[in-house]
């Protein structure tokens, strides 16, 4: 398959990673794909480790259950030190491993905007640094339903 970009590195980045034209081999590094493009990992289970089947969640499942993770990791991490007054994680932390979500897709460059705007108090929520839900609530608005809820693996335009 042809490769769509090279980075600054580097490293050839491919539009599309097709796991089953990897040649049996006892490890492969992903590196920072997994990072900047999350969903790519939906379907490793079976694509790579043999499952019978991957998780079914979708992406809006996946960042409800993300979110609740987050509002549980800032309230028990709130002030631990007790250096300082509020909250002791900062909610643009939680952000980071989400914002690649959907990478490469229709509409990530949508959903990174969004993102941005939410928290310089340019977006739907109305003022600067939101709390980690109405957040992401709020850049799932930017995000066709049909993507939201499709499962793993699924083309959402063919």
């Amino acid at each position: 398959q042809g490769l769509a970009e090279v980075d600054k590195n580097g490293n050839e980045v491919p539009e599309e990673f097709d796991w089953a034209h990897l040649p049996p081999i006892g490890g492969v590094m992903i590196g920072r794909e997994a990072y900047q493009r999350v969903w790519m990992m939906s379907t490793v289970d079976t694509d790579i480790f043999g499952a019978k089947r991957n998780p079914d969640i979708t992406r809006r499942e996946m960042l409800d259950r993300y979110v609740t993770y987050g509002e549980n990791m800032a309230a028990y991490y709130e002030n631990i030190h007790g250096l300082r007054e509020g909250p002791g994680y900062s909610r643009r932390n939680f952000m980071k491993p989400i914002f690649g979500l959907f990478a490469k897709e229709r509409c990530g460059r949508e959903w990174r905007r969004s993102i941005d705007r939410e928290w310089i108090g340019e977006g739907r929520v109305g003022h600067r640094e939101p709390e980690l839900r109405e957040w992401v609530e709020a850049a799932m608005q930017d995000v066709p339903d049909k993507m939201l809820d499709a499962r793993p693996g699924v083309n959402c335009f063919p």
